[in-house]
């Protein structure tokens, strides 16, 4: 019995402390858009497009993708070709930032797209739902911010207060 504890101890301890091996740059609060890493995507995209005839490293997507997620960069096809690695912060790595083309048809763009903040929103949308399925389609206003635009009752949504995602820029 004293050897399972001493066990039991012994690997909680070690998969305690493991949390502080993880690499100092890919923790999240050491995630920021830098303008070196957008900057070196843009060029890895550029010369993959004008190696392929045209073609763009993106991953393919519905026709009903809204715009701003339709193009998302496929690092596959860029790493490590074109560049390194894919950058620190992206969702390949660990990050928090999908890298997508935008005006890909004419002038293919690389910018982010913070996935906090489209997690939240999608969370705020999903209790949304849940609340207008059992109450007739109705939305929780709570005061009437401009003609046309109001804020939510969050409490009747059943959350416990207002969603903030934290700014990068900021």
């Amino acid at each position: 019995m004293k050897k399972f504890m001493l066990t039991s101890i012994v690997g909680l301890t070690i998969f305690v402390l493991s949390g502080c091996l993880y690499p100092a740059e890919r923790m999240s609060q050491n995630q920021v858009p830098y303008k070196d890493q957008v900057a070196s995507v843009q060029t890895a995209v550029d010369q993959f497009k004008q190696e392929s005839g045209g073609l763009l490293p993106i991953k393919t997507k519905d026709m009903d993708t809204p715009i701003y997620q339709k193009y998302p960069i496929d690092f596959t096809k860029i790493v490590p070709r074109y560049m390194q690695d894919a950058p620190g912060n992206s969702y390949e790595s660990g990050g928090i930032f999908a890298y997508v083309l935008v005006d890909a048809e004419t002038n293919p763009t690389v910018k982010l797209l913070d996935l906090r903040m489209a997690d939240t929103i999608q969370d705020v949308n999903v209790h949304l739902n849940i609340y207008r399925q059992n109450h007739k389609g109705y939305v929780p206003f709570k005061d009437v911010i401009a003609p046309g635009v109001f804020s939510i009752n969050y409490k009747k949504l059943n959350m416990k207060e207002p969603p903030v995602v934290t700014s990068p820029y900021t």
